[in-house]
């Protein structure tokens, strides 16, 4: 027989003698046991990508395969849920791309199991959403009324960050600001007193709820 609930039937049928009879006895639902894997990420940074998965076995120690789990991660941006079903191994996993406000969440799996055969579990980890390290590369180009000072702005691990303003200095004074682009780039035209001769030229990004603050310099 398969594992889970099932009614047994035991009959007399009766004999010359005796009246027949019979009697029924049932057996439960297997427990199962829901645990998120090694593979679980335990924190990651805003719009990276974060392994999630679980193990699911029955009372028996046998992983379950083909079952629906459902994900929900909860903190302070709120809540969203997936699920995924588990495969040959009893795993259900899958890689989500964070972006979430950075701070502590709840991360819970949960399995409703199957009727009359395998009982519902589930298992709950805490997930930390961590700010995006930002990077930001200065240079500066042409001379006189030609000068430019170009800032790009992007995440340490490649793509560039839009629409976030870039404090530009010279020699330490502050001489302007601008908005990087959709390629996450901010240009200045210096004002006229430094637009020849040597300065040493900053840009700053001061960092967001989102994002880490970074800076990047320039000699002329």
């Amino acid at each position: 027989f398969d594992k889970g609930a099932h009614d047994f039937e035991a009959r007399f049928m009766g004999d010359d003698t005796f009246v027949g009879s019979s009697d029924i006895a049932a057996t439960g639902e297997d427990a199962t046991t829901l645990v998120f894997t090694g593979a679980t990420d335990g924190r990651g940074a805003y719009s990276d990508g974060a392994r999630v998965e679980v193990s699911l076995i029955d009372e028996a120690g046998d992983v379950v395969v083909g079952e629906p789990v459902r994900f929900e991660l909860t903190g302070p941006s709120g809540s969203r849920s997936w699920s995924a079903s588990t495969n040959a191994n009893g795993i259900a996993g899958r890689t989500i791309s964070l972006s979430e406000l950075p701070g502590g969440y709840t991360l819970v799996a949960r399995y409703d199991g199957r009727v009359r055969s395998l009982s519902g579990s589930s298992a709950d980890t805490t997930f930390v959403v961590e700010k995006e390290t930002s990077a930001l590369d200065l240079s500066v180009s042409g001379k006189g009324a030609k000068r430019t000072i170009t800032a790009k702005l992007s995440e340490n691990d490649g793509p560039a960050v839009a629409a976030q303003q870039i404090v530009f200095f010279a020699n330490g004074s502050e001489i302007g600001r601008a908005t990087t682009n959709t390629n996450g780039v901010a240009t200045l035209i210096p004002p006229a007193s430094y637009r020849g001769g040597s300065f040493s030229f900053e840009g700053r990004f001061l960092g967001t709820d989102y994002y880490r603050n970074s800076s990047g310099s320039a000699q002329t």
